[in-house]
């Protein structure tokens, strides 16, 4: 059990990275909401919606993922890593699942913060002067995009969606940080896992059982297909160990 525990060490190097993007990618989406705040025009203050869409919130939240799953899979691949893999003969396969369920807890720290941090801008809108009812506040984050895909609601079929991105997002970071600690710069299923997200944030919910769904059908192909390779690739890389255990003295 110790031996299992000591590849997680990482941990404790990350988790203080991921409160950091969380918190930097919440100043910076802040301080464009408060500096590029729309003029009211004729005297007719603008929406809540005009204020995040003009203030990027969405595309903050894309550059704060980049970099959260950046520094994921670098922190958590390379050779060292890779060294104490292979010192502890601790199973890669293990190694790997506790991993991707490790960056799921890292992308749900950081929706919680992206969640509190929408909900402190709408607080700043009324700090412009512009009043902001609870029965408003609840129609802006059912009509702006990004924050009705950030919180759903009622649309269960986004939710699911949700929980099947997240679920592949971690898979694939653990497929990234695997491919690194083989000598791999990257692994192309977690620029899709990242790029998935960003499709579903930003497409426009017309009907939003529909898009979830889609969403949720290509997250799951996306997790299975990287759960088949986590759980393949290994039994090549261990082979090479076990055949030293067995070698006579």
């Amino acid at each position: 059990m110790m031996r299992k525990l000591s590849v997680m060490l990482p941990v404790t190097v990350t988790i203080w990275r991921v409160l950091v993007i969380t918190a930097v990618t919440a100043l910076v989406q802040a301080g464009l909401f408060w500096f590029l705040f729309p003029q009211s025009v004729e005297g007719v203050a603008p929406l809540p919606e005009e204020c995040l869409d003009g203030a990027h919130v969405a595309l903050t939240a894309a550059a704060g993922l980049i970099w959260l799953t950046a520094m994921l899979c670098r922190r958590s691949g390379g050779g060292a890593c890779r060294y104490t893999v292979g010192r502890l003969a601790v199973s890669e396969r293990w190694l790997n699942f506790s991993w991707a369920v490790y960056y799921m807890v890292c992308l749900l720290i950081f929706w919680a913060g992206q969640i509190f941090t929408m909900t402190g801008l709408l607080q700043l809108y009324e700090l412009r002067g512009e009043t902001l009812s609870v029965q408003t506040a609840a129609l802006v984050w059912y009509r702006q995009t990004y924050l009705h895909n950030l919180l759903p609601g009622a649309d269960m079929m986004l939710w699911c969606r949700n929980a099947m991105l997240v679920v592949a997002w971690g898979l694939c970071a653990a497929r990234c940080a695997m491919a690194r600690r083989r000598g791999a710069p990257v692994a192309v299923e977690v620029l899709g896992a990242v790029a998935l997200i960003f499709l579903c944030f930003r497409v426009e919910l017309d009907d939003a059982y529909v898009m979830g769904s889609l969403g949720a059908i290509v997250a799951i192909v996306l997790a299975g297909a990287t759960v088949y390779t986590l759980l393949l690739s290994p039994r090549a890389d261990e082979r090479p160990r076990l055949d030293r255990e067995e070698e006579p003295v």
